[in-house]
């Protein structure tokens, strides 16, 4: 594993991170791009919740260190 997969991992299992399974979203509108990727409001299927999720680009190490510290 890499160590941001590691850290994600991490932070989904202490519940900093809330994870969804790609197939429970659905309405797909981009809302943003940045140094990072895209980002899209989704809905959450059958919850009534809207999300924000955040497409990543390919990054190199100090990037990753970089979205680290905005998350």
């Amino acid at each position: 594993m890499t160590p941001l997969k590691d850290w994600i991992d991490k932070k989904i299992k202490d519940e900093d991170i809330t994870y969804f399974e790609y197939s429970e979203l659905s309405n797909f509108v981009e809302i943003g791009r940045g140094g990072f990727g895209i980002v899209n409001k989704a809905d959450l299927t059958g919850r009534g919740i809207k999300v924000a999720l955040k497409s990543l680009l390919t990054m190199n190490k100090n990037e990753i260190n970089q979205l680290v510290k905005e998350v």
